[in-house]
């Protein structure tokens, strides 16, 4: 091997087999993607908290639970998850209240139930992502790093 051979990580790239090129984009892409998606999780659910946060205060201060349903359903699209929750059961409760109590209770509970699994799902989007990658990268690595040798 020369002594002035040039072991810059460019050079190195460089001079690299089209596998090892690939796997090194390969990875590169994984870690950025995983980035994305922890930044963007973070973000969604630092905003949730709060908004989660105030919707509580509101809640159990004493409020007037119409005057909460009223706001719930008028800024629907600037809502947190827990009064998205709140406004489906006050609208199933609306609806069912002529009802039996054990048909109004169970109506309540569904509507909420199935708000309450979207919600669920909408906050674990892209966490099936992360889960590949973190689970797959290190044997792509060991892929590469045994291609190397």
């Amino acid at each position: 091997m020369n002594a002035s051979a040039d072991l810059s990580i460019i050079t190195l790239v460089m001079n690299a087999s089209i596998v090892v090129k690939c796997v090194l984009g390969l990875l590169i892409f994984a870690s950025l993607a995983s980035w994305a998606t922890i930044f963007s999780k973070a973000i969604v659910l630092s905003r949730s908290l709060r908004e989660t946060n105030d919707f509580e205060k509101r809640f159990w201060s004493g409020a007037d639970l119409a005057k909460l349903y009223e706001t719930a359903v008028s800024r629907h699209d600037r809502t947190c998850a827990e009064e998205r929750i709140f406004a489906a059961g006050m609208t199933e409760y609306l609806k069912l209240s002529g009802r039996p109590q054990v048909e109004l209770l169970s109506g309540v509970r569904r509507a909420m139930t199935a708000v309450f699994q979207r919600e669920v799902d909408d906050l674990e989007r892209g966490l099936p992502l992360l889960a590949s990658i973190g689970s797959v990268s290190p044997y792509i690595g060991l892929f590469g790093t045994g291609w190397g040798i």
